[in-house]
């Protein structure tokens, strides 16, 4: 879990440095990839009550983006 962190952190300073706009892009998409594969991984191995508040707290967090 901390490796796919560490990689989806390395990602989005490699797509800071980028000067190529659609490969900063594909980079943030990686990035992406790499932390919900995290999500996941820390899902699998917490406890339901725990991946339940956060799904909580993301529903929250669109809502006040006006995201559905």
């Amino acid at each position: 879990m901390k490796a796919w962190k560490s990689k989806a952190s390395n990602m989005d300073l490699d797509a800071s440095r980028e000067k190529n706009e659609a490969k900063s892009q594909k980079i943030e998409r990686l990035a992406e990839l790499a932390r919900d594969k995290a999500r996941d991984l820390s899902d699998k191995n917490s406890d339901s009550w725990v991946v339940v508040g956060r799904l909580k707290a993301e529903l929250e967090d669109l809502k006040r983006r006006g995201i559905r």
